[in-house]
C-alpha cells in the first residue's frame, strides 16, 4: 500500500502473537523525513477493510491512552 503512494519504507516490523497471528499494529522505518512526513498524513484515512489507519511517531502516544 506505501509503495504504491511513493513512499518507500526502509523495514515493516509486524507485531504478532504467540502463534504467529498478525495484532494489527507494525512498526515502519523509513529511510528520509520526507516518506515520513507523507505516512502521517495518511492518519485516519479508511482501509479497503474499513477500518481507520492510525499513524503516529513511535515514541509518542495517542491522547486518551
Amino acid at each position: 500500500m506505501l509503495k504504491s503512494l511513493g513512499i518507500n519504507p526502509m523495514r515493516i516490523r509486524v507485531l504478532q502473537d504467540d502463534q504467529g497471528k498478525s495484532k494489527g499494529a507494525a512498526f515502519v522505518d523509513f529511510s528520509n523525513s520526507n516518506d515520513l512526513e507523507q505516512a502521517l498524513k495518511m492518519d485516519g484515512q479508511p482501509t479497503a477493510a474499513g477500518r481507520r489507519l492510525r499513524i503516529n511517531h513511535a515514541n509518542s502516544r495517542p491522547a486518551g491512552r
